[in-house]
């Protein structure tokens, strides 16, 4: 019995009360399975900003032509040096230029959903982000959705 309580402890933090997630747009554990499938957060696109947020002086908000060899080359560059890597520096990604065409560039791509951020004298890319508009099918449903990448 006192291992059992114990192997239960393990998984109490799972269901407690957590300062940061409770507050996002995502699925909430429940200890008895009551879990409920469907939609996190109905989309409701009349209440998107459709403004861009404000950045600090010396920053711009850019959009980002991937089939131009110079800004596809500071993109490629700017995910090389400073997109993912582990804590000892051990390993690090290195998406080649036509895979980051291929994976960013679908076909029926929005242009302005390829951006990123510019700033200095030389107007240089300091960061990037991208959506990707996908289709999935869950339990038989098709449901249109954005893949948000390279944050």
């Amino acid at each position: 019995n006192q291992k059992v309580l114990k192997e239960l402890q393990k998984y109490k933090t799972l269901y407690e009360k957590h300062e940061f997630w409770d507050t996002q747009p995502v699925p909430k554990s429940s200890p008895l399975g009551t879990d409920v499938e469907g939609e996190i957060e109905k989309g409701k696109l009349d209440e998107v900003r459709q403004e861009p947020y404000n950045l600090p002086a010396g920053f711009s908000w850019a959009d980002i032509n991937l089939e131009d060899e110079t800004e596809l080359n500071e993109v490629y560059e700017l995910l090389r040096d400073h997109y993912v890597e582990d804590s000892d520096h051990m390993f690090r990604f290195d998406y080649q230029k036509d895979f980051l065409k291929w994976a960013l560039l679908p076909p029926k791509q929005y242009p302005d959903w390829v951006c990123g951020v510019r700033g200095g004298k030389n107007n240089k890319l300091f960061g990037f982000i991208t959506g990707v508009p996908v289709k999935l099918r869950i339990k038989g449903k098709m449901i249109k959705m954005t893949e948000i990448n390279f944050l």
